[in-house]
């Protein structure tokens, strides 16, 4: 199986520590930090993808769907944890403090809203959890 890791977010140098600390175990996990709208890969070279907390940050998160599903084989599998919003009185709040930290989210998705948003690129959710944070959750989805 291969393995792409961490299209374009934080967890980068956490994820390359431990292939600098494994290289020689796991020689098929590849680490990159990539424009997750132009992948450098060919078509269905991975088995699974992890693209953590960056499609709800995206302006187009619908192109890095595409590449995404470009580069996975078939039957490949997405891990792709996002942030969640839940509605309530904590949300404007914190939505505010986000803003005035300039933290910019381009998709406002709910549990719903996400799910739709995964099928239509061609994915189904084989599993959800969801860790509660103030006002938003972040779903662990395995597509």
């Amino acid at each position: 199986m291969t393995f792409l890791l961490g299209i374009g977010t934080a967890i980068i140098p956490f994820l390359q520590g431990i292939n600098d600390k494994k290289r020689g175990e796991y020689e098929n996990l590849t680490f990159e930090t990539a424009d997750a709208v132009a992948l450098s890969y060919s078509h269905e070279k991975f088995d699974c993808v992890l693209i953590a907390n960056a499609l709800h940050i995206m302006p187009k998160p619908d192109e890095a769907m595409k590449e995404i599903y470009r580069v996975l084989k078939p039957n490949g599998t997405l891990f792709a944890p996002t942030f969640l919003w839940k509605e309530g009185k904590q949300r404007k709040m914190i939505k505010s403090l986000m803003s005035i930290l300039g933290f910019k989210m381009y998709q406002e998705w709910d549990k719903k809203k996400f799910e739709d948003f995964i099928k239509e690129y061609g994915f189904s959710v084989v599993e959800w959890n969801c860790v509660s944070i103030y006002a938003g959750k972040v779903p662990n989805i395995l597509s």
